[in-house]
């Protein structure tokens, strides 16, 4: 706190430290998004950076699934991306490691809040779509445009598998678990398995094998 007041100065009084809008009191996640984005947190929010000036976190980002892998997958299949980030972020990610070529569709938590907005406007229901929902997968699907097609959804967190055991119920789905780097091996996999995963690889390059 001592950080905020010097940075803020008076105008830190009454501020809450993780509720709110990014703009108006919630600290916490300005302090976040500061620190991921760096240069880019000011054209995105249009706002100036008040807690930090280096280079975002997002750059230290490495690649999980090598490209050749999905070049390998992209003759055989039609893929498509349901992220739970915001179109922006998921975006500084295909374009800095050149990957948006690979893929057919890519559904994110925007299109996930323009579509509860649009259903709390005309029913005046609230819903809520984000994952373990399976709407970003199932509207995935569907703007790739393949009527009857088998799918797979590969997912490093047990929400990840719930979206993909609740799209099942219309979609011939396949929950495939992915281990990302090893670390508790054990304890994750039985986390996906339980979170519904109908396997766990642990190697990209198991994909293509799964695939044969």
């Amino acid at each position: 706190m001592e950080g905020v007041r010097r940075v803020l100065e008076s105008s830190w009084d009454g501020w809450i430290y993780r509720n709110g809008n990014l703009d108006k009191e919630n600290v916490v996640k300005r302090i976040f998004q500061e620190v991921y984005l760096g240069e880019k947190f000011t054209s995105y929010y249009h706002l100036p950076s008040l807690f930090y000036k280096k280079k975002g976190l997002y750059l230290q980002e490495r690649l999980l699934i090598p490209r050749r892998v999905l070049s390998s997958l992209q003759k055989k299949l039609r893929l498509g991306i349901a992220s739970g980030r915001p179109r922006f972020e998921a975006e500084l990610a295909l374009k800095r490691f050149r990957l948006l070529p690979y893929f057919d569709s890519v559904v994110t938590l925007d299109e996930c809040n323009e579509e509860e907005a649009r259903i709390l406007r005309t029913t005046r229901r609230k819903v809520k779509y984000t994952k373990p929902h399976p709407y970003s997968i199932l509207r995935v699907v569907q703007e790739i445009g393949i009527p009857h097609s088998r799918c797979g959804y590969v997912g490093d967190v047990a929400d990840d598998m719930q979206a993909a055991q609740a799209a099942k119920e219309k979609l011939d789905m396949l929950a495939i678990g992915f281990l990302q780097d090893g670390k508790q091996e054990k304890s994750k996999k039985r986390s996906l398995l339980k979170a519904g995963a109908d396997l766990v690889i642990k190697k990209p390059h198991d994909l293509i094998q799964l695939l044969l």
